[in-house]
């Protein structure tokens, strides 16, 4: 009996630190895409500005329509890229969440057949105590009726 339960509670542990685990890899998944989406953001922020500064000081004038759609394409992609990132983002926590609600489900039915398995146990255990009980009156009259014979 107690095996069977030690079991159960070895594959709970299982479960939870392979929950753990994802949660971690996911987690950390969802950071290095934040760092990338960062540092690329950051590149073409440096690569705008070091463009521009390079138009003024080449030609010294106003910053021409092709600066602007650069700029404006840059705005575009900064906004693409934030865009994808939240949608990975909300992707990742949907998994994360279907992922804790399987695992909570699991965690319920083990837990509902532990607590069936321990009735049954202990309705058996009852049966077999009232068994013992009475075989050992009916051997204590037997040994009484010898007694008396």
């Amino acid at each position: 009996m107690s095996t069977s339960i030690k079991g159960l509670s070895a594959d709970q542990i299982r479960l939870e630190n392979y929950r753990n685990q994802l949660e971690r890899r996911f987690r950390r998944e969802i950071k290095e895409l934040e760092e990338t989406h960062t540092k690329q953001i950051g590149k073409m922020i440096e690569s705008k500005h070091q463009r521009m500064q390079d138009l003024e000081d080449d030609y010294e004038v106003r910053i021409s329509s092709q600066a602007s759609d650069l700029s404006n394409r840059i705005e575009s992609a900064r906004e693409e890229g934030t865009q994808r990132l939240e949608a990975e983002k909300l992707l990742w926590d949907k998994v994360l969440a279907k992922l804790k609600d399987a695992h909570r489900e699991q965690r319920q039915e083990e837990e509902l057949k532990s607590e069936q398995l321990l009735a049954e146990t202990r309705e058996k255990l009852k049966i077999q105590i009232e068994n013992l009980n009475n075989e050992a009156k009916k051997k204590m009259r037997r040994e009484r009726q010898l007694a008396n014979s």
